[in-house]
């Protein structure tokens, strides 16, 4: 049995809209195996289903499966040539449930799919189930899925048909607390990190500061820890000729990242939250921020950063790591791997380092990655209201949320693509090419699951892993909640508040940084922004966040 897996192209999704007003496609039902570790749920139908079950995880409510059911599940991203052909685990998560899945994906690029999604929304038909980053490609995110009449509300499929689900938001407040609206309802299933371990964070912490670990060698200097600190090491590489080619041609820091710099001074460079306060502010009209532009203005007036960092263009960055001439930049954990390759062909000894987030004058090492305090993925899934059997999606899902099924689908099958080595899991390993472990599981599919974040990151490499843990030693005090939620009329004064204020934001960072405009201008530059009503979109978030904290 092969894995059902659907690629649609442009041309396709009228078709799959007009498929989608019928009835689903029908396949041979399996019956689901015995599981001593969690239930599937009591199922029921014309097929010979044996129901898995646990003392603490039963259904209120048995669930019949239809003969033929099909679910059909829209996800976002060009999956592997592996789900092209098959996937073990989940053909083993149909063998255990009995409920079969066809999964389809757009073809093109983000945003040719994300336009091909919000047609499939638009026709007001849809598959049963759609894994998207529904939260910031639809207009007022997932609560306007459920206002609209897309999502459907969980909440009594969750007490009826989903024991397993329902106990992670028993025991999880904060899960709870994240995954529901300010009115208590629920749309939307998420892969879920428990963040409980100081692993379940490395998964998050996959961005940051990276430098020439080679340059400071040369030149006898530590990894930066604090702004001080980093202007002596930029000034270094910038006069000291630390790629030895005997040519003023180094660039200190290249490339995007110069917001990161920013909570150096306890600030963002968007709303934050006042760690001594509690109260959410503005980044751009603080105090803070006048000393945070002066550090840009005075690093860029002696060409320890250039134009490329205050218009980016990603090819010119990577050009400039590859060929020697960058000494930092802002970069993913896969730095290593992605550029030190072509960079060794022109400098052998060439190497990275991960780099702190640089600490305050207080000694405070903050961050502006909201993902680092969030349990669920950009990803969610939602059951559609055209869906005719939502319970047996429930079903599936909450199969899914069990100990037995997040473990399947981030770890696979013992024997078939992992072995228990000292008692710990370990993948198998494969050339790639004639086989890959994408053939078996996908641990960082962002399908609804809970834990087993050690499978993600089993594949990393020990610098890749380093880098993320360097990354991960941080205070997230700045950060506002990224599952706060606005009403309608909220966002509508966003959208019409911020376009006019991020533009101003933005063009005035660049000139005053580069000197276009002078730093004394800085107190009129505030009431300018002011005037722009910067002022009630602070109440606004002040007011969401309010809300998420009474959930």
């Amino acid at each position: 049995m092969k894995i059902k897996f659907k690629r649609l192209s442009k041309s396709f999704l009228c078709l799959l809209i007009a498929i989608l007003v019928l009835s689903a496609c029908t396949v041979k039902t399996t019956t689901p195996q015995d599981s001593p570790q969690a239930t599937t749920g009591d199922v029921q139908g014309k097929t010979d289903s044996s129901s898995a079950s646990s003392s603490e995880n039963t259904p209120t409510k048995k669930v019949e499966i239809p003969e033929g059911l099909e679910l059909t599940w829209l996800i976002r991203g060009n999956a592997s040539k592996w789900l092209e052909d098959e996937m073990y685990c989940i053909e083993e998560l149909e063998r255990r449930t009995g409920i079969q899945v066809k999964f389809m994906r757009m073809e093109g690029d983000t945003q040719a799919q994300d336009d091909q999604y919000k047609m499939i929304l638009a026709s007001g038909k849809y598959p049963d189930l759609i894994m998207w980053t529904h939260q910031a490609t639809y207009p007022g995110g997932i609560a306007k899925l459920g206002e609209d009449g897309v999502a459907i509300e969980l909440s009594k499929l969750i007490e009826e048909y989903m024991p397993n689900y329902k106990k992670i938001l028993e025991t999880k407040p904060s899960i709870r607390k994240e995954v529901s609206t300010d009115d208590g309802k629920f749309y939307y299933f998420s892969m879920l990190n428990p963040l409980e371990s100081e692993t379940d964070l490395l998964k998050l912490a996959t961005t940051g500061f990276v430098m020439r670990k080679d340059w400071l060698e040369n030149l006898g200097l530590d990894v930066p820890k604090n702004i001080d600190e980093w202007y002596e090491v930029l000034t270094a590489f910038k006069n000291r000729d630390p790629n030895n080619n005997s040519q003023a041609d180094e660039i200190p820091y290249d490339g995007t990242g110069l917001e990161m710099f920013a909570p150096a001074f306890g600030i963002r460079r968007t709303y934050y939250l006042d760690p001594a306060t509690k109260k959410v502010k503005y980044g751009p009209i603080e105090p803070a921020y006048k000393d945070y532009l002066a550090t840009m203005n005075k690093w860029y007036a002696e060409g320890l950063i250039g134009k490329n960092s205050i218009t980016p263009n990603s090819k010119v960055t990577d050009s400039n790591i590859t060929s020697d001439l960058a000494g930092s930049f802002k970069g993913l954990d896969n730095a290593w791997d992605k550029y030190l390759p072509t960079l060794r062909e022109k400098n052998p000894n060439a190497d990275f380092v991960a780099v702190p987030w640089p600490a305050t004058k207080d000694g405070i090492v903050y961050t502006d990655r909201t993902e680092l305090i969030s349990h669920i993925n950009k990803e969610t899934t939602i059951i559609t209201s055209s869906c005719k059997y939502p319970e047996v999606a429930a079903t599936l899902i909450d199969y899914m949320y069990s100990d037995e099924g997040s473990f399947l689908l981030s770890w696979g099958v013992e024997g078939v693509n992992f072995d228990y080595v000292d008692g710990k899991p370990q993948f198998r390993e494969y050339d790639g090419e004639t086989d890959s472990l994408a053939h078996y599981v996908r641990p960082h599919w962002a399908l609804p699951k809970y834990g087993y974040v050690e499978a993600h990151l089993a594949g990393f490499s020990p610098i890749r892993a380093e880098a993320d843990r360097v990354w991960s030693k941080v205070s997230s005090d700045l950060i506002i909640h990224p599952s706060i939620s606005f009403t309608a009329e909220e966002n509508s004064k966003i959208l019409d508040y911020n376009e006019s204020i991020g533009s101003y934001i933005s063009d005035m960072f660049a000139k005053f940084v580069t000197g276009e405009e002078p730093l004394s201008n800085f107190d009129a530059y505030v009431q300018t922004v002011k005037k722009r009503n910067v002022d009630e979109i602070i109440q606004i978030y002040q007011n969401a966040l309010d809300r998420f904290n009474a959930r």
